[in-house]
């Protein structure tokens, strides 16, 4: 059985995934998990880089307290 927090989630990727950045910042609003993770385990900040959202990005990285591991790349 899907939680309400499970269909804020999936709700939440959609919409990032789909450069919604209204409805993102509605989640916002209503204090939707912005350190959430998908089945995947990436963050809706990688989701909205990886789906090319420069908005949302901002949007993540002014307003909400967006939590991520970032490793150095090998070069």
């Amino acid at each position: 059985m899907m939680t309400i927090e499970d269909s804020n989630r999936v709700s939440l990727f959609f919409a990032v995934g789909a450069g919604e950045s209204g409805l993102v910042k509605k989640f916002y609003e209503n204090e939707y998990d912005f350190n959430a993770k998908d089945c995947n385990g990436r963050s809706v900040l990688h989701a909205a880089a990886a789906a090319g959202s420069e908005s949302i990005v901002r949007f993540l990285l002014d307003k909400t307290e967006v939590r991520g591991s970032f490793k150095k790349s090998r070069s």
